[in-house]
């Protein structure tokens, strides 16, 4: 904790000596405070209810921009959390699952840890940018975003996003820096270097443009030990959106190849529902029935974007009324008979004030019978400022 104290500490006193050094005329010594709270309550059950799990968490965040100057930005987002519940009675090493696995500087503290509670902080961002008309640089911990579909992005290969974590909307950060060169209003060049775990950094390269009224990528990357590059798109097929991405990693560092393809097709109708139709292709993914829910690996990461070879999702959302809104999708991997049914409402109670019902189902077969393997209902409740 003293050390990200310190590092705090040292942001702000450049920031405030880049201010005293700038064009008094264009400060604008601007601080910003936003956040969220956020109370959540999960029961996971089986299909006979005989094997039940309640827990809760109570779940803030601040997230501080300071501007000292109009070429200056300092960022300080903090992520507290407090569990309670049968998953922390059940499970000793509870709090030691909670670091983002993209983390490399240890900028988190768990202030209570016992079987009773966890009460746990993380610094989400800590970083400065530089930027001027034709770049910037951004250093410290900070959010990357080279995906350009919704729901699967092989191209994010710093900070992938698990879909099934639909309580964390700010997304997982790295520890690097990124530089961006604007060559016009409509395409530009990045450079990134990304600290990890284990001496397997990352290194990247982007090239975004726009061709023919799309939107397009080219990536290259030194990834934790071997090469990798991807492609990117994202444009209109009539009044339907169409994305994609495609990311080959080759062999090496004792890893084997891999090929990571996604496309999507999304249309907003005139009676105001959504629907959008996505494809995902992992060479390395299971293709066949299993016999254990176990071998089914759920943790996400750019290397393993859904655990199946195949992977087809289908999704609908509608506003209700103004207050009242539903959503529902079905994620199916063929070759191992894995079935993911999420679905949720969301009810405003009033100004920044929002409830919300979600409800996982996993369903897959096992030693040949197609059966329900896992449930979750979430009850949460978000008050944002």
């Amino acid at each position: 904790m003293k050390s990200y104290i310190f590092l705090i500490g040292l942001l702000l006193l450049a920031a405030n000596c880049y201010a005293q050094e700038a064009d008094s005329s264009s400060q604008l010594k601007k601080l910003n405070v936003s956040g969220y709270l956020k109370q959540l309550s999960i029961l996971n059950f089986n299909k006979d209810f005989t094997e039940n799990i309640a827990d809760n968490f109570l779940h803030q965040r601040l997230n501080f921009s300071y501007e000292p100057s109009s070429s200056l930005r300092l960022v300080v987002d903090f992520r507290n959390r407090l569990f309670w519940g049968e998953s922390v009675q059940n499970n000793p090493t509870f709090s030691s699952q909670l670091k983002n696995t993209n983390d490399w500087w240890n900028l988190q503290k768990a202030w209570i840890n016992n079987q009773a509670l966890v009460l746990h902080t993380n610094v989400e961002r800590l970083n400065v940018e530089l930027h001027k008309e034709k770049w910037n640089m951004r250093v410290g911990r900070q959010r990357i975003n080279w995906g350009m579909s919704t729901t699967w992005n092989p191209n994010d290969i710093f900070n992938a996003y698990n879909f099934l974590d639909f309580d964390y909307e700010e997304r997982p950060g790295v520890d690097g820096a990124k530089f961006q060169y604007l060559i016009s209003d409509l395409s530009d060049i990045q450079l990134v270097y990304a600290k990890t775990r284990n001496k397997k950094d990352i290194i990247a390269f982007r090239y975004f443009f726009n061709k023919n009224k799309y939107d397009m990528q080219l990536i290259g990357s030194w990834y934790r030990g071997r090469p990798s590059i991807g492609a990117g798109w994202a444009g209109n097929i009539k009044e339907s959106g169409f994305r994609g991405e495609i990311q080959q990693y080759f062999a090496g560092n004792g890893e084997k190849a891999l090929l990571n393809i996604s496309t999507e097709m999304d249309h907003v109708f005139k009676n105001g529902w959504y629907s959008n139709l996505g494809i995902l292709y992992n060479s390395n993914g299971i293709n066949h029935p299993i016999n254990d829910f176990s071998e089914v690996n759920l943790s996400l990461s750019a290397e393993n974007l859904m655990p199946g070879k195949w992977s087809l999702l289908s999704g609908f959302s509608k506003e209700i009324t103004s207050v009242w809104s539903g959503n529902f999708t079905t994620v199916y991997s063929p070759g191992m008979n894995l079935l993911i049914m999420i679905g949720g409402f969301k009810y405003e109670l009033g100004k920044n004030l929002d409830i919300d019902l979600i409800c996982q189902s996993y369903f897959v077969e096992l030693n040949s019978v197609f059966q329900s393997s896992r449930n979750a209902f979430f009850l949460r409740l978000k008050w944002s400022y």
